[in-house]
C-alpha cells in the first residue's frame, strides 16, 4: 500500500495529475479534487468533484496515509477551497505538504493579489510548502518551445520534489 497521497486541486492539480500519470507506476494514490468544468482526466486517477462534502471526503482518503501532498494552482477559483481543506486536514492531525504555484504577473492584479493572500495564509499552517513562480517557467525550456513543455516540466520537478521528500522520510 501507498504510504502517501497526492492531492491535485483545480485545473493546476488536475494538469499535473495528467502529466506525472505515466511516471507515478503506483507509487502514490493520486486524486483529483476539482469542479466538473476541469475533472476530465486520465484513467487511473480517483476523482472527487468539489461540493459541501469535499473536505469529509479527502479526510477520509487521507486517514489511510501517513501523509498526504496538495497540488495548487493559487489565484484561480478552486485555489480558495486550498485553506478550508488544509484546516479540516490539521484538525484530523494529517501530516500536510502544499506544493503550489503562483499565477503570472501578467494574470491580472485581481488573480494575483488572491494568490499573495492565500500564499500569506499557507505561511501561518503548520505544513511543509513549496512555491514554484510560473513567470519562472521560461527557465526550463528554449525560447523557441511551447509553454506546455515548460508547464510539464514543471509538473516533473514537483513530482522529483514529492519523491526526494518521501525518500527523505523513509
Amino acid at each position: 500500500m501507498n504510504k502517501s497521497a497526492i492531492f491535485g486541486l483545480g485545473g493546476c492539480g488536475v494538469n499535473f495529475m495528467n502529466d506525472i500519470l505515466s511516471s507515478n507506476s503506483d507509487n502514490y494514490k493520486l486524486v483529483v479534487v476539482s469542479d466538473l468544468d476541469t475533472i476530465d482526466i486520465s484513467s487511473g486517477i480517483d476523482k472527487i468533484t468539489l461540493n459541501n462534502n469535499t473536505i469529509e471526503d479527502i479526510i477520509k482518503i487521507s486517514k489511510s496515509f501517513s501523509e498526504i501532498y496538495i497540488v495548487s494552482g493559487l489565484g484561480g477559483s478552486n485555489s480558495e477551497y486550498l485553506i478550508s481543506i488544509i484546516e479540516g486536514l490539521i484538525k484530523n492531525n494529517i501530516k500536510i505538504n502544499v506544493i503550489c504555484n503562483t499565477p503570472f504577473s501578467w494574470e491580472g492584479k485581481k488573480r494575483n493579489n488572491l494568490s499573495k493572500s492565500i500564499l500569506e495564509k499557507l505561511k501561518t499552517f503548520d505544513i511543509t510548502l513549496k512555491v514554484f513562480d510560473n513567470d519562472k517557467l521560461k527557465e526550463y525550456i528554449e525560447d523557441d518551445e511551447p509553454i506546455e513543455k515548460a508547464f510539464k516540466m514543471q509538473s516533473n520537478i514537483m513530482y522529483q520534489y514529492i519523491l526526494d521528500k518521501d525518500l527523505k522520510n523513509a
